[in-house]
């Protein structure tokens, strides 16, 4: 079953698709949306619903996607949530609240349903190009990740970097101080979604830092520099250019304060995988229960984070400790 059939909708039925799943419901309440489905994909009429009906509750499912936009997500998980569903996957984000994080984890748990959430970056061929750079290079820890880019917004874009940084230092993401923007900016997903820009300071306990800057007056520019212990890989995310600069390996016995130092650069332009490549490795393993997925820790720490930048810009910058994380807000996201 596929619960929502906008864009990710759409690529997931391709991916299945192509995995061999038998697709026997979706359900779209968007008239446009169905009728484009129908004529793209060939798709019959009999398998497209409205909404979850009676039938739907009685049978049972290896892998629900639920591809809605975030302020439905809980609302059908709660619906469809039965021990007749093996396996759930989500877009990401997860939610859009501390407080449906909290009954995933409880309604999973009482149904031992398996859940994931597309949070792809990780599997994509620019990261694991950095990751075999970084592997020939040896002795190289994570320092840090800065984000530099225009109106992504945070909630959209941003958690992207969140769950990365969380991957790479294999250590979530503990405290956080952020300002962000008063500014609303543009959701092409509709009026009633709500994302900012602003700067974010992220750290995890071995103080392993993430940065993200982001401006509305920026019209362009989505890049990251990823800093190690001898030096940076700097990755262009739109035309993906890759420049990286390391001390050269006879004088890493000097401390930090000798920044200047002798160096190897190396620059290259790499092909960015593509959404539905990235999605379609996430997925696949998941379903083959191998570890290297998102699964549903991963991505509550990234709503963790979210929401931990919301409560520190809302007082005024100071630092929020996501151990303690309180919030009973319903957050906009798209």
């Amino acid at each position: 079953m596929i619960i929502g059939f906008g864009k990710m909708g759409q690529r997931y039925y391709s991916i299945l698709r192509k995995l061999n799943f038998n697709i026997i419901s979706i359900i779209e309440n968007n008239e446009d949306k169905i009728l484009k489905a129908i004529k793209k994909f060939k798709i019959k009429k009999n398998i497209i619903f409205k909404k979850i009906n009676k039938r739907h509750l009685s049978l049972k499912y290896d892998l629900v996607i639920i591809s809605t936009t975030t302020d439905k997500k809980f609302y059908f998980f709660n619906q469809i949530a039965s021990n007749k569903v093996n396996q759930i996957f989500f877009e990401k984000p997860l939610v859009k609240s501390l407080n449906e994080c909290k009954k995933i984890e409880a309604i999973s748990k009482k149904y031992k349903i398996r859940i994931a959430v597309n949070h792809q970056l990780r599997h994509t061929k620019q990261i694991s190009i950095i990751k075999n750079i970084v592997k020939k290079i040896k002795n190289q820890k994570l320092i840090g990740i800065n984000v530099n880019a225009g109106n992504i917004g945070i909630a959209m874009n941003g958690v992207h970097a969140i769950e990365i940084f969380n991957h790479l230092a294999d250590n979530n993401i503990i405290k956080i101080n952020a300002i962000l923007e008063n500014k609303k900016i543009f959701n092409p997903r509709g009026k009633k979604f709500v994302d900012v820009s602003g700067n974010v300071l992220c750290r995890n306990k071995s103080n392993q830092t993430l940065s993200i800057t982001t401006s509305s007056n920026q019209k362009h520019g989505y890049s990251m520099i990823f800093n190690f212990t001898s030096g940076y890989i700097f990755l262009n995310l739109l035309n993906g250019h890759l420049y990286g600069n390391f001390r050269k390996r006879k004088y890493e016995k000097f401390q930090s304060g000798y920044y200047g130092l002798p160096s190897i650069n190396f620059t290259k332009k790499i092909k960015l995988s593509d959404i539905e490549t990235s999605t379609k490795i996430n997925l696949t393993n998941f379903l083959n229960n191998t570890k290297d997925y998102t699964n549903l820790q991963n991505a509550i720490a990234a709503v963790k984070a979210l929401i931990g930048i919301y409560k520190s810009n809302d007082s005024n910058g100071m630092e929020i400790n996501l151990k303690n994380l309180k919030s009973n807000q319903n957050f906009k996201w798209a």
